[in-house]
């Protein structure tokens, strides 16, 4: 299955989240909006990639109202949506980001070193 199906089963549940009890996220994909995002092209990337590779072991992650406003940030950057074509000039960025996850989880290989870099900035550590 593309990374992009798995974004529109979840897509709900963040954009509900999002408008009503996150200020956070609402003044950030505002920025985002008119084309002054804070996060990079593949900081953006990475972000969806560890949440499809490691989030799902992170209970936290919804509590965590700056990670759900870069989550937010980068799904609009991608342009993923239950309904929307991906950014297909992202596209390279996103599977590089996946296929580091894949391999890492696969050959029970250390976390990449973004990886453990974006654990400890959104406070995921164990």
């Amino acid at each position: 299955m593309p990374p992009f199906r798995a974004f529109s089963n979840i897509s709900h549940t963040f954009t509900t989240l999002s408008m009503s009890n996150n200020p956070l996220a609402d003044f950030m994909l505002a920025f985002e909006y008119i084309g002054h995002g804070h996060l990079s092209d593949i900081a953006c990337c990475r972000l969806l990639a560890w949440l499809l590779s490691y989030g799902i072991y992170h209970d936290t992650i919804v509590f965590n109202k700056r990670l759900m406003a870069d989550i937010l940030c980068a799904k609009k950057r991608m342009n993923i949506d239950s309904s929307c074509i991906p950014n297909g000039d992202l596209l390279p960025l996103m599977n590089k980001a996946m296929s580091e996850c894949k391999k890492a989880c696969d050959e029970k290989l250390p976390k990449p070193v973004w990886v453990v870099k974006l654990e400890k900035r959104y406070g995921l550590t164990h």
